[in-house]
């Protein structure tokens, strides 16, 4: 039997997934075409769990641009950004 904190928390999960599907779309149309896919359904928690990535990548992204350190890697943090639901 699922308790009431799992299954409120499960809602959020499913909120927050369906939030980050908006958000990050071409990179969980990535996720839909990945080889996890071809293995098992994707689930509101994979969105979730990417989603979470995503989002603290760009925290990171962030902190970088505001000391200048990111525009000497160039390309590169565009490409992980991409390829990370890949």
């Amino acid at each position: 039997m699922i308790s009431i904190t799992e299954e409120a928390l499960g809602k959020n999960v499913e909120r927050d997934a369906d939030n980050y599907l908006k958000r990050y779309k071409g990179q969980m149309e990535l996720l839909e075409k990945s080889p996890l896919s071809k293995v098992r359904s994707i689930t509101p928690y994979d969105y979730y769990q990417l989603g979470k990535q995503l989002e603290a990548f760009e925290v990171y992204r962030s902190i970088c641009e505001d000391d200048g350190t990111l525009t000497q890697l160039g390309k590169i943090p565009d490409v992980a950004f991409t390829s990370r639901a890949a």
